[in-house]
């Protein structure tokens, strides 16, 4: 089997995946552990096959190594993980991305040469983008973004590590970026008040 890329786990977010890249007319692959993702899959067109997704021999019968580039889109980091070098020792596969699902587990990728991409990241950057538009600013004034984290004191405000989302994470400065006078109006209206 010659497969491009090849598609490991997410159920629903692996099929759609395959999906839009089957649809672009890109080589795809499906493999997941789900027979509903897998049969849905199919009946969209995408080439998919039910499998253990931890298991060497499953990968290898997906055709693992022929795989130009894997996405490991599992909902469990320890399974991404896992798969991810699996994929990397020993199908040899040149191009890895893998989802991280919970932040706090970013690091445990860091030194397996792939591409993690952080969900909560992604999520977080795409809602800021789509719900305030940066480059509209017009009158180059500035507007801080900040949750708060129960924090008694105002002297515990500092900056957070950009888009830490800890269970803790309230007082802290997410974002700051320009905004037209429009939409610092709308974000002003939005504020509640305690």
């Amino acid at each position: 089997m010659s497969t491009q890329t090849l598609i490991v786990g997410g159920g629903h977010v692996g099929r759609l995946l395959a999906r839009r890249m089957d649809e672009r007319r890109e080589a795809v692959h499906f493999v997941d552990d789900s027979e509903t993702a897998v049969r849905r899959a199919r009946e969209n067109g995408v080439p998919a096959r039910e499998a253990t997704l931890t298991s060497p021999r499953s990968l290898d019968d997906v055709g693992a190594g022929d795989a130009e580039t894997a996405i490991a889109v599992s909902l469990e980091d320890s399974v991404n993980l896992l798969v991810a070098q699996l994929l990397r020792c020993r199908f040899d596969v040149p191009r890895i991305v893998v989802l991280v699902n919970d932040p706090r587990n970013h690091d445990a990728f860091d030194g397996l040469g792939v591409e993690s991409v952080c969900a909560a990241t992604a999520v977080t950057t795409a809602m800021l983008e789509t719900t305030f538009d940066l480059d509209s600013a017009s009158d180059g004034s500035s507007v801080e973004l900040n949750a708060d984290d129960g924090s008694e004191s105002e002297s515990d405000r500092r900056p957070a590590r950009p888009f830490d989302f800890g269970s803790r994470l309230r007082s802290k400065t997410l974002a700051t970026g320009r905004f037209a006078e429009s939409a610092r109006n709308r974000i002003a209206r939005g504020r509640r008040s305690n």
